[in-house]
């Protein structure tokens, strides 16, 4: 099923790789929640604003401790600027 998908996502990739943006602010929202198998399941959601426009995406792995150090030290994303305008 994938496989199929992969031709139309690198065309959408494609298709905006080279537009120019602005990032005016970042900000990170942590979520955790327990599952039934017994671990906790950490995300982080970025949000993204600048030019009256805001988009978020989702940062999914499955070690919290890599989300705990993302949160620790966000400006190592290289928006430093943009974090402190949140």
């Amino acid at each position: 099923m994938l496989a199929g998908l992969l031709p139309q996502l690198v065309s959408l990739y494609d298709a905006v790789a080279d537009l120019q943006f602005t990032v005016e602010s970042v900000a990170l929202e942590r979520r955790a929640r327990d599952t039934s198998s017994g671990f906790e399941r950490v995300t982080t959601t970025f949000h993204l604003r600048g030019e009256g426009e805001h988009g978020r995406g989702e940062d999914v792995c499955y070690d919290a401790v890599d989300h705990d150090a993302l949160h620790d030290n966000p400006t190592a994303l290289g928006f430093a600027d943009a974090l402190a305008g949140t």
